[in-house]
């Protein structure tokens, strides 16, 4: 893709431009005063709510969410940031994070919460608050899922020593971070001798991910001592009143809320005063005047004041201020919003510095002066031979008079937008085609940088500018490969709507007709990374349909392997039992295992007769001694057996589930061990007990338990036989207070490794028990519904689905009662 020449006006010599610039806002500078924007008027009702939350966490260490809302321009920002000082100065941590408009995929993810993380690493360790028994906490309640904040948090190092990771490759990754995210948070508030207070600001522009994460936080009945305010805009908020509304009424959670409405004429007579510094009676007839023309919105007012003075309108003479109100009305008879205020404004820059600034908007609400140069560059026509020095100064001279001027702030990294309406207005000067050129430079700038963050960032840009700069198959391909790129720099982030989304687009811009036959391994690699995302995501019928592509495409049954497991994962997180059946047999058929259709009694005498046979001549020891089946083919087809025979046991198809049972020992007796052995074994146990074979039951109960202890053995596999197989055969060795320590530790192991059936069937074992033993009834509930909230992480109400009737039998005996519409909460 060749990097397009900018033309724009006739070229300019440098020095003539530097001068004329510093000329025109040395003039802006002398003739308009610089107002605060920060000052809070006629809002001291919005702040007593706001203190009085912070003193009732103070007091009771709970949890309180608190949403602020109003137009753009009335003071959202304003307000909250009003009591960070009163939080300071009472040794309270108080952290912010902003989400920008015109972003979109460009944000990094999750932007604004791991913000806030970082300023409370940031407070924490000045604070002297990062002790060792702080640090300790952190790491055991977070374990090895510490390691998924470590690419998103970066200065979390004090609290973690994990390394980067790649990302997480099963179905639990997204509920694994969001977890891990609730567990950081909690803990850290749970540290604090004050409130901690944190910030999200215009939420109206998250991202899908953010908004299902900051869903999980306000629904976390664990959270302690933390004050969450969330801010929006009312005009943008249509979708975070939905999921509000939805948390009051189904999740039944109190909630703050705080609606700023415009500022009544006294208050801006106020805040006027209060600008200008002047108390004279003539004041008031310019307020009577501002309010009419701004409808008493905070961020109009400032903009309208200071439109005045730089039209020459109000002018300070001595230490008075001069106006003509007939004047005024006349000249602003059209400026009656906030765009057209700004469009005055911007009509006073000068050429080059109205170029620059598109460019800054096209970059985001805050960007990196570095990028900004290097694309402004050629849009500045400036001579080859000083080019790379003096635009570079000209530009940063640019960009200095343009924070004098209030368009834009430094920030630590670079420069951000004084406010996003300003933003908006320099956008909105560009049309389609201009955009797109200013995309493609941006996108091409951000690619030569070569870093991982950079790459996401060339791929918003890029296709961003579209068809139009993305022409030859050439540009295509290389555009495809940076989107893969920036979906894998998102998942290790957590970020899988994100990476979703540019694994699509990468697959879009590919070719229809040479995707396959000429760039097979990117087309292939770009299929089978969005099936898995959407099945992260959730989406099922997309995962199924990319999961098509891909076994369809597979050009060897090798390469079928990982699409056979996740196409089954995804039927049984659909409870599609008619698919399920159909599909697996179909899989073990390809693999090179027949499953017959329909499975008659004879048949499976005569095939467990043969099962028993082998297993007479064989030892304990020879199971046990056997090494490691190395056909990868063998070791995916008892994956699929275990799977498709758990699954025949739930639907009560039990020739199916014996059959499988027996299948599965006897190729693991004559062909080796592979990681879900100990499955087959315990299934094929718990039969025998049901067929009143105690002794070979046990047997095979005590084989599986010792292969669950090999490393061979998986841990999702061992989660897979404990709760369903070999768990059963300790109830006739072992006493039921002892099996309760089992269960859990196979429910934690299954959360952590995403098994969220094998956590399920785990906690429904240890409840029962718990109850069958006589414990104690709260305790239970308790229990149960601490299960229901880390299993509701997955967002797979499925399997939920076991725990509902040892759920409701403890809620009817706690009630206590004969009548029977209290007896049925859960239905």
């Amino acid at each position: 893709m060749p990097v397009e020449a900018f033309t724009t006006q006739p070229c300019h010599d440098v020095s003539t431009v530097l001068s004329s610039v510093t000329e025109e806002f040395d003039y802006l500078n002398d003739s308009v005063q610089e107002f605060n924007q920060n000052i809070l008027i006629g809002r001291s009702k919005e702040i007593r709510v706001l203190r009085d939350t912070y003193q009732k966490v103070e007091t009771e260490r709970s949890f309180e969410s608190v949403f602020v809302h109003g137009v753009s321009g009335s003071g959202k920002t304003s307000l909250v940031l009003a009591i960070r000082e009163e939080v300071f100065q009472n040794n309270g941590i108080f952290c912010t994070g902003k989400y920008f408009q015109n972003s979109g995929l460009g944000q990094e993810p999750y932007s604004a919460i791991m913000a806030a993380f970082s300023d409370l690493c940031d407070l924490t360790i000045q604070s002297d608050a990062c002790n060792t028994a702080q640090r300790k906490a952190i790491q055991e309640c977070l374990g090895s899922d510490g390691q998924l904040l470590v690419n998103s948090v970066t200065n979390i190092s004090p609290f973690l020593d994990y390394e980067p990771h790649s990302g997480i490759k099963h179905e639990s990754a997204i509920a694994k971070f969001r977890a891990a995210c609730k567990i950081f948070l909690r803990t850290m508030a749970s540290f604090k001798e004050h409130p901690l207070v944190i910030f999200l600001d215009d939420i109206q522009w998250m991202d899908k991910d953010s908004k299902e994460l900051v869903k999980a936080f306000l629904q976390d009945t664990e959270m302690k001592n933390l004050i969450l305010i969330l801010a929006y805009r009312d005009e943008d908020g249509e979708e975070i009143e939905a999921i509000k509304n939805s948390l009051t009424k189904r999740n039944k959670l109190c909630i703050t809320d705080i609606s700023l409405e415009n500022l009544e004429q006294e208050d801006i007579h106020d805040l006027v005063k209060k600008q200008l510094a002047d108390n004279s009676d003539k004041i008031r007839e310019l307020s009577k005047l501002v309010f009419r023309k701004t409808q008493g919105n905070p961020f109009h007012v400032l903009q309208f004041i200071s439109t005045l003075q730089r039209d020459g309108l109000l002018k300070r003479c001595d230490d008075s201020w001069v106006f003509d109100i007939d004047h005024i009305q006349c000249d602003m008879m059209v400026s009656n919003s906030v765009a057209a205020l700004l469009s005055r404004k911007v009509q006073c820059c000068d050429r080059e510095t109205t170029e620059m600034l598109k460019v800054a908007s096209l970059l985001g609400y805050n960007f990196p002066s570095e990028v900004l140069i290097e694309v402004v560059l050629p849009a500045l026509n400036s001579e080859a031979s000083v080019r790379e020095k003096k635009t570079a100064e000209c530009v940063q001279s640019l960009l200095k008079k343009s924070v004098d001027s209030q368009f834009l702030e430094e920030t630590q990294h670079g420069y951000q937008f004084s406010h996003d309406k300003i933003q908006a207005t320099f956008v909105s000067l560009m049309d389609k085609i201009e955009k797109k050129r200013f995309h493609f430079a941006i996108g091409r700038s951000f690619l030569a940088r070569s870093t991982d963050a950079s790459i996401l960032q060339a791929a918003v840009h890029l296709n961003r500018a579209g068809e139009a700069h993305v022409i030859s198959a050439k540009d295509k391909v290389e555009l495809a490969d940076i989107n893969l790129k920036a979906s894998k720099y998102c998942e290790c982030r957590s970020a899988f709507s994100d990476s979703a989304s540019f694994l699509r687009k990468g697959w879009a811009v590919l070719d229809e007709k040479s995707k396959w036959s000429e760039h097979f391994a990117l087309a292939f690699d770009l299929v089978e990374s969005l099936a898995r995302m959407e099945f992260i995501n959730g989406d099922l019928d997309a995962c199924r349909v990319a999961n098509k592509e891909v076994l369809y495409r597979a050009k060897s049954i090798d390469m079928k392997i990982k699409p056979f497991i996740l196409e089954i994962d995804a039927l049984v997180a659909a409870n599609d039992g008619v698919k399920i059946i159909t599909v697996s047999r179909k899989m073990l058929k390809e693999l090179g295992f027949s499953i017959p259709r329909t499975i008659s009694t004879l048949r499976l005498l005569i095939k467990l007769k043969g099962v028993r046979r082998l297993l007479a001549k064989t030892t304990d020891e020879d199971i046990l001694g056997l090494s490691g089946a190395n056909d990868p083919k063998l070791c995916t087809a008892v994956n699929i057996m275990v799977r498709l025979g758990s699954f025949a046991f739930s639907k009560q198809n039990v020739n199916l589930r014996v059959y499988l049972a027996l299948l599965v020992t006897e190729l693991t007796i004559n062909c080796g061990l592979s990681p879900y052995s100990c499955i087959g074994l315990g299934l094929l146990g718990v039969t025998e007990l049901l067929l009143g074979n105690e002794e070979k039951g046990i047997r095979l109960g005590e084989l599986a338990l010792k292969l669950e202890s090999r490393v061979l053995c998986s841990k999702k596999a061992k989660c897979f036989s404990i709760s369903r197989g070999s768990g059963h055969l300790l109830y006739f060795k072992t006493r039921f207070q002892l099996l309760l320590g089992m269960y859990d530790a196979s429910f934690y192991d299954s959360i952590e490794i995403g098994d969220i059936s094998s956590a399920s069937y785990s906690a429904l074992k240890g409840s029962y028990i718990q109850f069958l033993i006589g414990g104690n009834l709260k305790a239970l509930e308790r229990s149960i519904n601490k299960v229901y909230c880390r299993i509701g992480d997955f967002r797979q109400d499925v399997f939920l689905l076991p725990l509902k009737p040892v759920q409701q039998l403890v809620i009817n005996m706690l009630t206590r009662t004969d009548d029977w519409e209290s007896l049925t909460v859960l239905t």
